[in-house]
């Protein structure tokens, strides 16, 4: 704990904030399996998958959002203008709970379509999916911005894009643009 990383903290206790005052305990297990869980192993895991394999398979290219994913893209951009208000009313733990809910339902697109396999059989399918899990990560990413400035920062230098607001959030991915390779 003497090395913490100040913003793995911050995500944790924003994680917490509701807009009702209270005071917020300082679990050590529970901060390592809250950052690990839902912020390292979902929505960081969105950007550190699919930026490799889009350039391993892609050289690195997004191209349009997957066709048959209109519910998910939909949600992610109905969630996108909702959040600033989260914010507003001092309700980080809303924004958490939807960013990881968002992120999880694109990493369950990117295990259920195996694009690493599916690129054998349909290219454009697997590119397509590729490059909506990384909308969705880009997406949450960008709308965590005010609690993980530095990581958010990073990753507008690697997709070349940024700075990510809430107005801009949710934007696609310009296709046929290639990504910086990703940095751990």
């Amino acid at each position: 704990a003497e090395h913490c990383e100040p913003q793995a903290l911050r995500y944790y206790f924003a994680a917490k904030m509701s807009a009702e005052p209270q005071d917020i305990d300082l679990s050590l297990e529970d901060f390592v399996n809250r950052v690990n869980a839902d912020l390292v192993n979902n929505v960081v895991n969105l950007v550190s998958r699919t930026i490799p394999l889009l350039h391993r398979l892609f050289e690195g290219k997004p191209t349009t959002l997957a066709d048959d994913q209109g519910e998910l893209i939909h949600d992610v951009q109905e969630q996108a203008a909702h959040v600033e208000r989260l914010y507003r009313d001092l309700d980080t733990a809303s924004v958490v709970r939807v960013v990881t809910e968002l992120g999880s339902r694109a990493n369950k697109l990117l295990q259920d379509k195996a694009p690493w396999e599916l690129v054998k059989t349909d290219p454009a399918a697997a590119h397509a999916v590729l490059t909506t899990a990384l909308w969705v990560g880009k997406s949450c990413l960008a709308l965590l911005k005010p609690i993980l400035p530095t990581l958010v920062d990073k990753l507008e230098a690697m997709l070349g894009v940024g700075p990510f607001t809430f107005d801009n959030a949710a934007d696609p991915l310009a296709v046929g643009v290639a990504i910086k390779p990703y940095e751990h």
